[in-house]
This record gives C-alpha cells, sequence and structure tokens, in this order.
C-alpha cells in the first residue's frame, strides 16, 4: 500500500481548507507512513491532534510547548472498529413474573403474557458498561470502538457503540434493537431457535411471539404503561435498526421476510451464510456485521477406527467449511457493506482472524475499510473511519502492515488519548 494520486489529492485539499498549522497544536506525531482506508499512504508524513480531534495532516511544523512523537519508521490506520461484540457489560437480571393467575381461565404460566420468556427489549447495553471487562485485550489488536451488546434470547436490548477508553464515552446509544430466533431456554450468546425453557420452546413459537410483540409495540399508545413495549417502538416502526442476529441461509431469509412484513431497518449480525443471499442483501441496501469468528475445521477421513460419518460426508462437511471461509470477500466483491465483528471471542483474537481472511485472498485494502470506514459507515459514525481533519482522533498505530503477523500494535489514540502499548506490562 504505496502513495497513491488519490492520498496526495486528497492531502493538497485538506492543507489548503485549514491553512497553516505551524502554530500550537496538543500533539504533533511526526515521520510516520498514514494510511487511508483505501489503502492509499502518505511517507514521512505527520499528524496534529487538538481537543481530541485531528486538525492537520502532511506537513506540520510543531509549535512551543506541543507534545511531539516520533513515529519514525511506525505506520497510522484509523482506529479499528469492532464493529459487533457482545459482552463488556453487566446487565441486570430479568424482572420476574407477578403471581400467575388461575389455570381454569387463564393460559398456564409458562405462556401467560405476562411472563415474557426473552423478550429483554428494555435493556440498554450504554448504561450497563462494565469497564474492566469492556477495555480487557482491546488496545492489543488496536481497537478503539466497539458496539456493544448484550447477547441472550429473542429480544436482546439496545446495542450501544462505545469509545475503548476509561472514559467510556458512548458514541451511539441505542443504535439498534438486537434480536434473534433465540428461545429464552438457549442461554446467552449467538445461537439459532427453539431450546425449551417453557414457551416458546420450538422455532414456530418463537417466530410467533416475535411477530405478536412487534405488532403490539407498533401500537403501544404508551397507556397503561409497559417499559418492554415502550423500548421496542423505535425499532419496530424502523426509527431505528434491527441488529438480527442471523447465520444460516434460512435464519437470514426469516429476517427479511420480518423486514417485508414490519418495513424494518434491517442489519445482519453474523451472517456466515450471507454469501448464499447477496443479491438479496444488496437489493435491499442491507449491511452485515460480519463475525470474524472462524469455524472449526472439520475432520476429512474417518479415523484408523472408522468411527463417525462416511468419508464422503466429512467431505461434504469439510468443502462447506471452506466454502464459509471466503464469505467476506463474496460479500464485498458483490457490494454489500461489510464490518468485521469478534461477537463473542475474546478482543486479543481480533487481528489473528483479519489476518486469515487476507490469507485466504481477502484483498488488504477491503479488509481495512471492513475494520474502519465500513463500520464507521454503518453505525452512523462520520466522525470516524478515515484520517482527514475535523475527524475524531481514534488511531491505530501499528510498528508494520496490520496484515503481517509479525506486526505488532504500539500506540492507539481514542478521542486524543495516547495509550503507550510499547511499555513494559501495558496490556489495554
Amino acid at each position: 500500500m504505496r502513495e497513491g494520486p488519490l492520498a496526495r489529492c486528497t492531502l493538497v485539499l485538506a492543507l489548503a481548507a485549514i491553512g497553516s498549522v505551524a502554530s500550537a497544536q496538543s500533539i504533533v506525531i511526526t515521520g510516520a507512513r498514514i494510511v487511508s482506508p483505501t489503502g492509499e499512504a502518505l511517507t514521512e508524513a505527520s499528524l496534529a491532534i487538538k481537543d481530541g480531534k485531528i486538525t492537520a495532516v502532511g506537513k506540520v511544523d510543531p509549535g512551543p510547548g506541543d507534545t511531539v512523537i516520533d513515529a519514525k519508521g511506525l505506520t497510522i490506520y484509523p482506529g479499528f472498529i469492532d464493529a459487533y461484540r457482545i459482552g463488556g457489560i453487566k446487565i441486570p437480571d430479568a424482572p420476574a413474573a407477578a403471581t400467575p393467575p388461575p389455570t381454569n381461565n387463564q393460559a398456564y404460566a409458562t405462556m401467560w403474557a405476562q411472563n415474557r420468556k426473552g423478550i429483554r427489549a428494555e435493556v440498554d447495553c450504554a448504561a450497563s458498561l462494565d469497564g474492566e471487562a469492556l477495555l480487557k485485550d482491546v488496545h492489543a489488536s488496536g481497537l478503539t470502538v466497539a458496539l456493544i451488546a448484550a447477547g441472550g434470547p429473542s429480544f436482546r436490548g439496545w446495542t450501544a457503540a462505545v469509545q475503548l477508553s476509561e472514559a467510556k464515552t458512548v458514541l451511539a446509544p441505542k443504535w439498534a434493537m438486537e434480536m434473534s430466533f433465540r428461545s429464552a431456554g438457549g442461554g446467552q450468546g449467538p445461537g439459532g431457535g427453539g431450546g425449551g425453557g417453557g414457551y416458546p420452546g420450538s422455532l414456530m413459537g418463537v417466530i410467533a411471539l416475535m411477530r405478536q410483540t412487534l405488532i403490539d409495540a407498533i401500537a403501544y399508545s404508551g397507556e397503561p404503561k409497559d417499559v418492554v413495549l415502550d423500548s421496542l417502538k423505535p425499532a419496530a416502526t424502523a426509527q431505528k435498526p434491527i441488529l438480527f442476529f442471523a447465520n444460516t441461509e434460512n435464519e437470514i431469509w426469516r429476517a427479511m421476510r420480518l423486514q417485508d412484513e414490519f418495513k424494518l431497518k434491517l442489519v445482519i449480525g453474523g451472517g456466515r451464510d450471507a454469501y448464499k443471499l447477496i443479491p438479496q442483501l444488496k437489493e435491499r441496501n442491507i449491511p452485515v456485521l460480519l463475525n470474524l469468528e472462524p469455524d472449526i475445521e472439520p475432520t476429512r477421513r474417518q479415523d484408523d477406527e472408522g468411527d463417525g460419518p462416511p468419508n464422503a460426508i466429512r467431505e461434504e462437511r469439510w468443502a462447506l467449511w471452506n466454502e464459509r471461509g471466503d464469505n467476506a470477500r463474496a460479500l464485498i466483491d458483490g457490494g454489500v457493506q461489510v464490518g468485521f465483528g469478534n461477537v463473542s471471542a475474546n478482543p486479543s483474537d481480533y487481528l489473528k482472524n483479519v489476518r486469515a481472511l487476507v490469507k485466504r485472498g481477502l484483498p488488504t485494502r477491503a479488509a481495512l475499510s471492513a475494520m474502519t470506514s465500513g463500520p464507521a459507515s454503518i453505525l452512523g459514525l462520520n466522525d470516524l473511519g478515515a484520517i482527514s481533519p475535523g475527524k475524531l482522533a481514534n488511531l491505530t498505530v501499528m510498528d508494520g502492515d496490520f496484515e503481517n503477523e509479525n506486526s505488532k500494535v504500539a500506540l492507539v489514540f481514542v478521542g486524543g488519548k495516547m495509550i503507550d502499548l510499547r511499555k513494559k506490562g501495558e496490556t489495554r
């Protein structure tokens, strides 16, 4: 990724717009290689930061009292974004149902309307952040922002885009209502429908309850007060997006059917088999927050004892696993808007998982875009995703190219605050 005409043109326009930058700046980074989300690079360039924002890029003369950081040999990228992460929060326990009514003239308690199994639309991740869990292992992967989600059953609550610093600044509170086809009995994290735990204990029941709850939220007038329906209404009426965790082809189809029925503003999360529906996703302009977590490679051949399925089935499973490995490249090549998320994996695996995709053939420019400008655009974070004057100073500074497994994160800037990972013992 070398300096190109686009980067030079952008630089000239930016400097022309802001004029001379020789006067006081808070921080001036000098001698760096600065890479745009499209892969264009400026070499031996400087960058100025003041009040948490980038004020100049290119040739910058430090002023008296400025903090000067020598970044010779280092590469600066827009701050990496984890576009979908389950964790980093402490959500309150689900409210207990009231005393169930008598069953001679009411539904059984497991089907009772006030026993809302799997419906946690009132959860607000922005109000439930856990600072220690939120920041653990994030900076060593160059992460500066994450979309935090709760996971869980069918209606999972409101996600929040958060700056990954001690300040825990929330950039996009209540960005999207998270949903899935999981029942209340299925536990936390991503998964399919069904799972027991009383009604709904089947995929049919989950979808029926989901549809009825959306209908109720749309019709909800505010009286009598209902916290769940009140929380859900902005997403049910398409004022806010719905982030639907859907992995299989059928799950994604079902989510799109709900979109058709209720005119939802849909975003797909997870998206393991999304490559099978590229034309439909592109036509509907549905972004995908793609889970970077790799599936475990299945065994191709029987062991010596001959246990398990025959070799033909093993080969078929392996072929499907291998096909899914090109999901990200197929989506991006097909014109689908993509942002990378690590979902329930440790944030320390973020770069490793991106590098695995590049090794499989995903172009580095496409990967970098899906880590920076892509998720910034999807999440509506217009102050992020690029290195230019006026943008928030969220930067990932590495000692080599991000796709090189030997490259390490040296510094991260989050809202202009520097975290130096070169210090011995630095973990965040």
